[in-house]
Protein backbone atom coordinates (compact mmCIF):
# COMPACT_ATOMS: atom_id res chain seq x y z
CA UNK A 1 0.00 0.00 0.00
CA UNK A 2 2.96 2.35 0.98
CA UNK A 3 4.35 1.65 -2.93
CA UNK A 4 0.80 2.33 -4.19
CA UNK A 5 0.92 -1.33 -5.43
CA UNK A 6 -3.09 -1.70 -5.98
CA UNK A 7 -5.37 -4.69 -6.44
CA UNK A 8 -4.10 -6.47 -3.21
CA UNK A 9 -6.54 -5.94 -0.32
CA UNK A 10 -5.87 -9.06 1.62
CA UNK A 11 -1.57 -8.46 1.68
CA UNK A 12 0.19 -9.08 4.68
CA UNK A 13 3.47 -6.94 5.16
CA UNK A 14 6.11 -7.47 3.09
CA UNK A 15 7.28 -7.25 -0.62
CA UNK A 16 5.61 -8.53 -3.91
CA UNK A 17 7.64 -11.49 -5.34
CA UNK A 18 9.62 -9.45 -8.43
CA UNK A 19 11.50 -11.28 -10.63
CA UNK A 20 13.62 -9.42 -13.64
CA UNK A 21 15.10 -11.16 -15.88
CA UNK A 22 18.98 -10.75 -15.91
CA UNK A 23 18.97 -9.66 -12.36
CA UNK A 24 18.49 -10.61 -9.11
CA UNK A 25 15.04 -10.97 -8.10
CA UNK A 26 13.08 -9.40 -4.70
CA UNK A 27 11.66 -11.94 -2.59
CA UNK A 28 10.00 -11.49 0.80
CA UNK A 29 8.80 -14.77 2.41
CA UNK A 30 4.93 -16.38 3.92
CA UNK A 31 3.48 -17.22 6.94
CA UNK A 32 2.97 -21.42 7.25
CA UNK A 33 1.68 -23.29 10.33
CA UNK A 34 1.20 -26.86 9.49
CA UNK A 35 -0.08 -29.45 12.02
CA UNK A 36 0.57 -33.01 10.64
CA UNK A 37 -0.82 -36.39 12.38
CA UNK A 38 -1.42 -40.03 11.63
CA UNK A 39 -3.14 -42.29 13.68
CA UNK A 40 -2.09 -46.03 13.38
CA UNK A 41 -3.29 -49.08 14.53
CA UNK A 42 -1.41 -52.80 13.01
CA UNK A 43 -2.02 -56.24 14.11
CA UNK A 44 -0.39 -59.28 12.83
CA UNK A 45 0.18 -62.75 13.92
CA UNK A 46 1.04 -66.08 12.31
CA UNK A 47 0.79 -70.25 13.11
CA UNK A 48 1.70 -73.68 11.92
CA UNK A 49 -0.61 -76.24 10.43
CA UNK A 50 0.93 -79.24 9.27
CA UNK A 51 2.86 -78.15 6.19
CA UNK A 52 1.13 -74.65 6.09
CA UNK A 53 2.75 -71.56 7.63
CA UNK A 54 -0.21 -68.78 7.73
CA UNK A 55 0.31 -65.06 7.89
CA UNK A 56 -2.91 -62.68 8.31
CA UNK A 57 -2.85 -58.71 9.28
CA UNK A 58 -4.57 -55.57 9.51
CA UNK A 59 -3.92 -51.92 9.57
CA UNK A 60 -5.85 -48.66 9.97
CA UNK A 61 -4.34 -45.27 9.25
CA UNK A 62 -6.10 -41.87 9.56
CA UNK A 63 -4.30 -38.71 8.32
CA UNK A 64 -4.98 -35.00 9.65
CA UNK A 65 -3.28 -32.95 7.72
CA UNK A 66 -4.30 -28.70 9.10
CA UNK A 67 -2.76 -26.24 7.48
CA UNK A 68 -2.90 -22.15 7.98
CA UNK A 69 -1.17 -20.17 4.98
CA UNK A 70 -0.75 -16.91 3.95
CA UNK A 71 1.62 -17.02 1.15
CA UNK A 72 3.54 -14.21 -0.56
CA UNK A 73 1.97 -14.23 -3.82
CA UNK A 74 -1.00 -12.79 -1.67
CA UNK A 75 1.08 -9.66 -1.97
CA UNK A 76 1.53 -10.30 -5.52
CA UNK A 77 3.77 -11.82 -7.95
CA UNK A 78 5.15 -9.37 -10.81
CA UNK A 79 7.60 -10.21 -13.89
CA UNK A 80 9.90 -8.34 -15.73
CA UNK A 81 10.75 -9.81 -19.02
CA UNK A 82 9.84 -8.33 -21.76
CA UNK A 83 12.71 -5.86 -23.59
CA UNK A 84 10.72 -4.52 -26.15
CA UNK A 85 8.58 -2.36 -24.51
CA UNK A 86 11.64 -0.64 -23.60
CA UNK A 87 13.48 -0.57 -27.19
CA UNK A 88 12.98 1.39 -30.12
CA UNK A 89 10.24 -0.16 -32.40
CA UNK A 90 11.26 -1.83 -34.63
CA UNK A 91 14.43 -2.84 -33.66
CA UNK A 92 14.90 -5.85 -31.30
CA UNK A 93 17.24 -6.14 -28.55
CA UNK A 94 17.36 -2.50 -27.92
CA UNK A 95 15.22 -2.60 -24.98
CA UNK A 96 15.88 -2.98 -21.34
CA UNK A 97 13.96 -5.06 -18.17
CA UNK A 98 15.03 -3.38 -15.69
CA UNK A 99 14.31 -0.35 -17.36
CA UNK A 100 10.52 -1.99 -17.10
CA UNK A 101 10.67 -2.75 -14.02
CA UNK A 102 11.93 0.76 -13.00
CA UNK A 103 8.46 2.12 -15.36
CA UNK A 104 6.51 -0.42 -13.28
CA UNK A 105 5.56 -2.56 -16.58
CA UNK A 106 5.31 -6.42 -15.69
CA UNK A 107 4.74 -8.88 -18.49
CA UNK A 108 3.31 -11.47 -16.33
CA UNK A 109 1.81 -10.81 -12.86
CA UNK A 110 -0.52 -12.84 -10.26
CA UNK A 111 -2.13 -12.51 -6.91
CA UNK A 112 -3.98 -15.03 -4.92
CA UNK A 113 -6.50 -13.16 -2.49
CA UNK A 114 -8.50 -15.68 -0.33
CA UNK A 115 -9.06 -18.27 2.12
CA UNK A 116 -5.78 -20.69 2.03
CA UNK A 117 -6.37 -22.33 4.97
CA UNK A 118 -7.03 -25.94 4.97
CA UNK A 119 -8.26 -29.22 6.81
CA UNK A 120 -7.49 -32.47 5.41
CA UNK A 121 -8.54 -35.95 6.48
CA UNK A 122 -8.20 -39.28 5.08
CA UNK A 123 -8.24 -42.72 5.65
CA UNK A 124 -7.03 -46.22 4.89
CA UNK A 125 -7.74 -49.42 5.51
CA UNK A 126 -6.01 -53.13 4.74
CA UNK A 127 -5.93 -56.39 5.32
CA UNK A 128 -3.90 -59.40 4.23
CA UNK A 129 -3.76 -63.46 4.28
CA UNK A 130 -0.29 -65.41 3.12
CA UNK A 131 0.07 -68.97 3.18
CA UNK A 132 3.79 -70.65 3.00
CA UNK A 133 3.05 -74.17 1.80
CA UNK A 134 5.52 -76.49 1.98
CA UNK A 135 4.11 -79.18 -1.22
CA UNK A 136 7.40 -81.26 -0.96
CA UNK A 137 11.18 -81.09 1.05
CA UNK A 138 12.08 -79.56 -2.64
CA UNK A 139 8.59 -77.43 -3.51
CA UNK A 140 7.68 -74.26 -1.35
CA UNK A 141 4.61 -72.39 -2.97
CA UNK A 142 3.67 -68.51 -1.55
CA UNK A 143 0.35 -67.44 -2.26
CA UNK A 144 -2.21 -64.40 -0.65
CA UNK A 145 -3.77 -61.71 -1.45
CA UNK A 146 -3.55 -58.14 0.18
CA UNK A 147 -6.93 -55.87 0.59
CA UNK A 148 -6.85 -51.77 0.39
CA UNK A 149 -9.60 -49.70 1.18
CA UNK A 150 -8.68 -45.89 0.86
CA UNK A 151 -10.51 -43.58 1.64
CA UNK A 152 -9.08 -40.29 -0.57
CA UNK A 153 -8.46 -36.64 1.51
CA UNK A 154 -11.31 -34.70 1.58
CA UNK A 155 -11.56 -30.85 3.46
CA UNK A 156 -13.60 -30.69 6.63
CA UNK A 157 -15.57 -27.62 5.01
CA UNK A 158 -15.65 -29.22 1.42
CA UNK A 159 -13.26 -26.59 0.35
CA UNK A 160 -12.06 -28.52 -2.73
CA UNK A 161 -13.26 -27.73 -6.84
CA UNK A 162 -11.97 -28.78 -9.78
CA UNK A 163 -12.73 -29.02 -13.37
CA UNK A 164 -14.95 -31.32 -15.25
CA UNK A 165 -14.20 -31.17 -18.85
CA UNK A 166 -16.81 -32.40 -21.75
CA UNK A 167 -14.68 -31.73 -24.79
CA UNK A 168 -10.84 -31.51 -24.80
CA UNK A 169 -9.54 -30.64 -28.70
CA UNK A 170 -6.90 -32.68 -30.33
CA UNK A 171 -5.69 -29.82 -31.80
CA UNK A 172 -5.36 -25.99 -31.56
CA UNK A 173 -7.68 -25.56 -34.58
CA UNK A 174 -10.34 -27.41 -32.60
CA UNK A 175 -9.66 -25.37 -29.63
CA UNK A 176 -10.14 -21.40 -29.37
CA UNK A 177 -12.09 -20.35 -31.72
CA UNK A 178 -14.12 -23.49 -32.39
CA UNK A 179 -15.99 -23.11 -28.73
CA UNK A 180 -17.53 -19.95 -30.82
CA UNK A 181 -21.12 -19.99 -32.32
CA UNK A 182 -19.34 -17.53 -34.78
CA UNK A 183 -15.95 -18.12 -35.28
CA UNK A 184 -16.15 -15.42 -38.00
CA UNK A 185 -17.12 -12.74 -35.61
CA UNK A 186 -14.81 -13.97 -32.80
CA UNK A 187 -11.66 -13.73 -35.29
CA UNK A 188 -12.69 -9.97 -35.67
CA UNK A 189 -12.28 -9.02 -32.23
CA UNK A 190 -9.44 -6.82 -31.64
CA UNK A 191 -6.65 -8.30 -30.69
CA UNK A 192 -5.06 -5.55 -28.38
CA UNK A 193 -8.10 -5.72 -26.15
CA UNK A 194 -8.05 -7.25 -22.64
CA UNK A 195 -9.16 -10.64 -22.43
CA UNK A 196 -11.30 -9.23 -19.72
CA UNK A 197 -12.83 -7.10 -22.12
CA UNK A 198 -13.84 -9.67 -24.66
CA UNK A 199 -17.37 -8.25 -26.11
CA UNK A 200 -19.11 -12.07 -25.41
CA UNK A 201 -21.27 -13.67 -23.55
CA UNK A 202 -22.12 -17.37 -22.86
CA UNK A 203 -25.18 -17.03 -25.63
CA UNK A 204 -21.76 -16.30 -28.03
CA UNK A 205 -20.30 -19.59 -26.92
CA UNK A 206 -21.03 -23.35 -27.22
CA UNK A 207 -22.14 -24.27 -23.43
CA UNK A 208 -22.15 -27.38 -23.70
CA UNK A 209 -18.58 -27.72 -24.84
CA UNK A 210 -16.98 -25.48 -22.31
CA UNK A 211 -14.83 -26.71 -18.84
CA UNK A 212 -17.08 -26.26 -15.71
CA UNK A 213 -15.96 -25.10 -12.44
CA UNK A 214 -17.53 -28.23 -9.65
CA UNK A 215 -17.33 -28.01 -6.03
CA UNK A 216 -16.41 -30.91 -3.46
CA UNK A 217 -20.04 -32.46 -1.53
CA UNK A 218 -21.97 -30.39 -4.21
CA UNK A 219 -21.17 -31.60 -8.04
CA UNK A 220 -18.59 -33.96 -7.18
CA UNK A 221 -17.70 -36.44 -4.10
CA UNK A 222 -15.92 -35.00 -0.96
CA UNK A 223 -12.63 -35.92 -2.41
CA UNK A 224 -13.63 -35.16 -6.16
CA UNK A 225 -13.40 -38.82 -6.91
CA UNK A 226 -15.15 -42.40 -5.66
CA UNK A 227 -13.57 -44.50 -3.23
CA UNK A 228 -12.40 -47.67 -4.92
CA UNK A 229 -13.83 -51.02 -3.23
CA UNK A 230 -12.01 -53.48 -5.20
CA UNK A 231 -8.09 -53.11 -4.90
CA UNK A 232 -7.63 -56.45 -4.38
CA UNK A 233 -3.74 -57.29 -5.21
CA UNK A 234 -2.70 -61.71 -4.77
CA UNK A 235 0.37 -62.27 -4.49
CA UNK A 236 1.66 -65.79 -5.73
CA UNK A 237 5.82 -66.90 -5.55
CA UNK A 238 7.65 -70.33 -6.03
CA UNK A 239 10.82 -71.62 -4.78
CA UNK A 240 11.93 -75.15 -5.89
CA UNK A 241 15.24 -76.87 -5.00
CA UNK A 242 16.23 -78.64 -8.20
CA UNK A 243 19.26 -80.59 -6.13
CA UNK A 244 21.42 -79.42 -2.96
CA UNK A 245 23.11 -76.77 -5.14
CA UNK A 246 21.02 -75.24 -7.54
CA UNK A 247 17.92 -73.24 -6.88
CA UNK A 248 15.31 -71.31 -9.00
CA UNK A 249 12.26 -68.91 -7.46
CA UNK A 250 9.66 -66.99 -9.08
CA UNK A 251 6.80 -64.73 -7.70
CA UNK A 252 3.99 -61.87 -8.98
CA UNK A 253 2.08 -59.32 -7.24
CA UNK A 254 -0.03 -57.01 -7.75
CA UNK A 255 0.34 -53.51 -5.38
CA UNK A 256 -1.48 -50.24 -4.78
CA UNK A 257 -0.53 -46.95 -4.30
CA UNK A 258 -2.30 -43.94 -3.02
CA UNK A 259 -1.91 -40.38 -4.24
CA UNK A 260 -0.47 -38.02 -1.52
CA UNK A 261 -2.35 -36.13 0.36
CA UNK A 262 -0.19 -32.94 -0.26
CA UNK A 263 -1.60 -33.63 -3.81
CA UNK A 264 -4.56 -32.27 -2.61
CA UNK A 265 -3.14 -28.40 -1.95
CA UNK A 266 -3.61 -27.20 -5.36
CA UNK A 267 -7.46 -28.28 -5.44
CA UNK A 268 -7.96 -26.25 -2.33
CA UNK A 269 -6.21 -23.65 -3.29
CA UNK A 270 -9.13 -22.87 -5.91
CA UNK A 271 -11.81 -20.96 -6.78
CA UNK A 272 -14.56 -20.10 -5.41
CA UNK A 273 -12.22 -20.02 -1.94
CA UNK A 274 -8.61 -18.70 -3.47
CA UNK A 275 -9.26 -15.90 -6.86
CA UNK A 276 -6.27 -16.62 -8.56
CA UNK A 277 -5.63 -14.01 -10.67
CA UNK A 278 -3.34 -14.33 -13.07
CA UNK A 279 -2.16 -12.03 -16.62
CA UNK A 280 -0.09 -13.29 -19.09
CA UNK A 281 0.98 -10.23 -21.61
CA UNK A 282 3.02 -12.25 -23.62
CA UNK A 283 1.11 -11.90 -26.51
CA UNK A 284 1.50 -8.05 -26.90
CA UNK A 285 5.26 -8.54 -27.48
CA UNK A 286 5.87 -5.72 -29.90
CA UNK A 287 4.89 -1.96 -29.53
CA UNK A 288 3.48 -0.21 -26.56
CA UNK A 289 2.25 -2.36 -23.48
CA UNK A 290 -1.19 -2.53 -22.87
CA UNK A 291 -3.07 -0.47 -19.99
CA UNK A 292 -2.98 -3.23 -17.90
CA UNK A 293 0.73 -4.07 -17.84
CA UNK A 294 1.45 -1.62 -15.02
CA UNK A 295 2.32 -3.17 -11.55
CA UNK A 296 -0.67 -3.66 -9.44
CA UNK A 297 -4.53 -4.33 -10.47
CA UNK A 298 -7.54 -2.20 -11.02
CA UNK A 299 -9.97 -3.78 -9.00
CA UNK A 300 -9.26 -4.67 -5.04
CA UNK A 301 -11.79 -7.54 -4.40
CA UNK A 302 -12.18 -8.56 -7.94
CA UNK A 303 -15.51 -10.91 -8.48
CA UNK A 304 -15.30 -14.15 -10.31
CA UNK A 305 -15.77 -13.29 -13.71
CA UNK A 306 -13.67 -9.86 -13.62
CA UNK A 307 -10.25 -11.97 -13.75
CA UNK A 308 -8.36 -14.52 -15.47
CA UNK A 309 -7.41 -17.84 -13.37
CA UNK A 310 -4.69 -19.93 -13.79
CA UNK A 311 -5.74 -22.98 -11.43
CA UNK A 312 -3.25 -25.81 -10.90
CA UNK A 313 -6.29 -28.53 -10.34
CA UNK A 314 -6.83 -32.03 -9.60
CA UNK A 315 -8.19 -34.44 -11.94
CA UNK A 316 -12.15 -35.36 -11.31
CA UNK A 317 -11.89 -39.06 -10.73
CA UNK A 318 -8.24 -39.46 -9.60
CA UNK A 319 -7.81 -42.88 -9.68
CA UNK A 320 -5.09 -45.18 -7.13
CA UNK A 321 -2.17 -46.04 -9.15
CA UNK A 322 -0.89 -49.94 -9.14
CA UNK A 323 1.97 -52.04 -10.56
CA UNK A 324 2.37 -55.39 -11.55
CA UNK A 325 6.24 -56.91 -10.15
CA UNK A 326 7.21 -60.46 -11.70
CA UNK A 327 10.55 -61.49 -11.17
CA UNK A 328 12.57 -65.22 -11.77
CA UNK A 329 15.88 -66.31 -10.93
CA UNK A 330 18.03 -69.16 -10.42
CA UNK A 331 20.99 -69.82 -7.72
CA UNK A 332 24.10 -72.31 -7.91
CA UNK A 333 26.50 -72.75 -4.96
CA UNK A 334 29.69 -72.99 -6.06
CA UNK A 335 32.37 -74.99 -4.10
CA UNK A 336 31.85 -74.22 -0.08
CA UNK A 337 31.51 -70.39 0.04
CA UNK A 338 30.57 -69.12 -3.18
CA UNK A 339 27.04 -68.61 -4.75
CA UNK A 340 26.09 -67.29 -8.60
CA UNK A 341 22.99 -66.26 -9.12
CA UNK A 342 21.06 -64.88 -12.06
CA UNK A 343 17.17 -63.10 -12.18
CA UNK A 344 14.99 -61.50 -14.37
CA UNK A 345 12.28 -58.62 -13.15
CA UNK A 346 10.02 -56.40 -14.70
CA UNK A 347 7.08 -54.24 -13.93
CA UNK A 348 3.73 -52.81 -15.95
CA UNK A 349 2.41 -49.52 -13.95
CA UNK A 350 -0.72 -47.75 -15.13
CA UNK A 351 -2.79 -44.84 -13.52
CA UNK A 352 0.79 -42.88 -12.43
CA UNK A 353 1.13 -39.54 -11.39
CA UNK A 354 1.27 -36.97 -14.42
CA UNK A 355 0.88 -32.86 -14.63
CA UNK A 356 -0.81 -31.83 -17.64
CA UNK A 357 -0.91 -28.01 -18.98
CA UNK A 358 -4.91 -28.36 -20.19
CA UNK A 359 -4.92 -24.78 -21.25
CA UNK A 360 -1.65 -23.77 -23.49
CA UNK A 361 -1.29 -21.59 -26.13
CA UNK A 362 -0.38 -22.35 -29.59
CA UNK A 363 3.16 -20.40 -30.57
CA UNK A 364 3.19 -17.81 -33.37
CA UNK A 365 4.39 -19.59 -36.54
CA UNK A 366 3.31 -18.92 -40.30
CA UNK A 367 2.30 -22.35 -39.67
CA UNK A 368 0.28 -21.83 -37.13
CA UNK A 369 -3.55 -23.16 -37.35
CA UNK A 370 -5.12 -20.19 -35.65
CA UNK A 371 -4.07 -16.92 -37.33
CA UNK A 372 -1.76 -14.73 -35.78
CA UNK A 373 -4.14 -11.74 -35.82
CA UNK A 374 -6.41 -13.40 -33.83
CA UNK A 375 -6.85 -12.25 -30.18
CA UNK A 376 -4.47 -14.10 -27.74
CA UNK A 377 -7.47 -15.76 -25.74
CA UNK A 378 -8.54 -17.57 -28.76
CA UNK A 379 -5.41 -19.13 -29.26
CA UNK A 380 -5.84 -21.12 -26.60
CA UNK A 381 -6.51 -24.79 -26.37
CA UNK A 382 -9.68 -24.02 -23.69
CA UNK A 383 -10.01 -19.92 -23.42
CA UNK A 384 -13.26 -20.13 -21.36
CA UNK A 385 -14.70 -22.04 -18.31
CA UNK A 386 -17.93 -22.29 -16.51
CA UNK A 387 -18.95 -21.30 -12.69
CA UNK A 388 -22.52 -21.23 -11.85
CA UNK A 389 -23.26 -19.44 -14.95
CA UNK A 390 -20.72 -16.79 -15.11
CA UNK A 391 -18.16 -16.81 -18.11
CA UNK A 392 -14.58 -17.50 -16.61
CA UNK A 393 -11.64 -16.11 -18.97
CA UNK A 394 -8.54 -18.84 -18.26
CA UNK A 395 -5.18 -18.62 -18.26
CA UNK A 396 -2.64 -21.15 -17.60
CA UNK A 397 -4.21 -24.18 -16.41
CA UNK A 398 -1.91 -27.23 -14.91
CA UNK A 399 -4.01 -30.36 -14.10
CA UNK A 400 -3.03 -33.14 -11.89
CA UNK A 401 -3.96 -36.82 -13.33
CA UNK A 402 -3.91 -40.32 -12.64
CA UNK A 403 -3.11 -41.30 -17.00
CA UNK A 404 0.90 -41.90 -17.13
CA UNK A 405 2.61 -45.63 -17.34
CA UNK A 406 5.54 -47.47 -16.95
CA UNK A 407 7.11 -50.55 -18.06
CA UNK A 408 10.35 -51.97 -17.00
CA UNK A 409 12.70 -54.87 -17.75
CA UNK A 410 15.93 -55.81 -16.03
CA UNK A 411 18.33 -59.04 -15.91
CA UNK A 412 20.57 -59.28 -12.60
CA UNK A 413 23.82 -60.94 -12.15
CA UNK A 414 25.69 -61.95 -8.80
CA UNK A 415 28.56 -63.62 -7.54
CA UNK A 416 29.06 -63.63 -4.27
CA UNK A 417 31.66 -64.87 -1.76
CA UNK A 418 30.41 -65.68 1.62
CA UNK A 419 33.34 -64.73 4.40
CA UNK A 420 35.86 -67.68 4.92
CA UNK A 421 39.52 -67.38 5.30
CA UNK A 422 39.26 -63.39 6.15
CA UNK A 423 38.20 -62.56 2.94
CA UNK A 424 34.27 -61.82 1.37
CA UNK A 425 33.09 -60.10 -1.81
CA UNK A 426 29.88 -59.16 -3.82
CA UNK A 427 30.44 -58.82 -7.63
CA UNK A 428 26.97 -58.05 -8.90
CA UNK A 429 25.15 -55.89 -12.20
CA UNK A 430 21.90 -55.24 -13.55
CA UNK A 431 20.99 -54.78 -17.29
CA UNK A 432 18.01 -53.07 -17.72
CA UNK A 433 15.16 -50.82 -19.74
CA UNK A 434 12.65 -48.84 -18.38
CA UNK A 435 9.75 -46.85 -20.38
CA UNK A 436 7.55 -44.65 -18.57
CA UNK A 437 5.87 -41.29 -18.88
CA UNK A 438 6.13 -40.21 -15.79
CA UNK A 439 9.69 -38.94 -15.46
CA UNK A 440 11.57 -38.33 -12.43
CA UNK A 441 10.59 -35.27 -11.02
CA UNK A 442 12.73 -32.36 -11.74
CA UNK A 443 12.45 -30.36 -8.49
CA UNK A 444 9.00 -29.49 -9.08
CA UNK A 445 6.89 -28.97 -6.31
CA UNK A 446 4.02 -31.14 -5.48
CA UNK A 447 4.65 -32.81 -8.99
CA UNK A 448 5.44 -29.87 -11.01
CA UNK A 449 8.17 -30.74 -13.00
CA UNK A 450 6.47 -33.82 -14.37
CA UNK A 451 4.61 -31.69 -17.28
CA UNK A 452 3.09 -33.45 -20.55
CA UNK A 453 5.49 -31.60 -23.29
CA UNK A 454 2.82 -31.64 -26.03
CA UNK A 455 -0.73 -31.34 -24.78
CA UNK A 456 -1.65 -33.41 -27.98
CA UNK A 457 0.96 -36.01 -28.10
CA UNK A 458 1.33 -37.31 -24.71
CA UNK A 459 2.51 -40.91 -26.13
CA UNK A 460 5.30 -38.41 -27.52
CA UNK A 461 6.45 -38.18 -23.56
CA UNK A 462 7.01 -42.23 -23.71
Amino acid sequence: KELGIRGLPLAGPGAPNITITGFTGISDGGELRRSDDTFQLVNMFSFNKGRHYFKLGGEFRAIHLDVINNPANTRGEFIFENAEWTGIEGFPNTGNTFANFVLGLARQKSRRPGDHTSFLRAAEYAAFIQDDFKVTPNLTINYGVRYQLYIPPYETRNHISGMQVPFYPSNFGEGGLSFCKNPAYCASISPTLRSLDLPLTLNDLHVDKLPRLVVAGRDVPRAMTKTEKHDFGPRIGAAYRINDRTVVRSGYGLFFDTVPISYYQDSVENLPWVREDQQSLSAFQFGLPPSEGFIGYLLDDPPIGSFSPGPNTFQVGFKNSFVHHWNFSGQRQLGNSMVAEIAYSGHWADRLNWRRNLNTAEPRSPNAQIPTTVHPQFRRALPFAIYEDTLVFLDNWFETTSEAKSLHHAATGRFEKRYSHGITFINSFTYGKTLSHAQPFSGGNNDTGNRIQNIFDPEADW
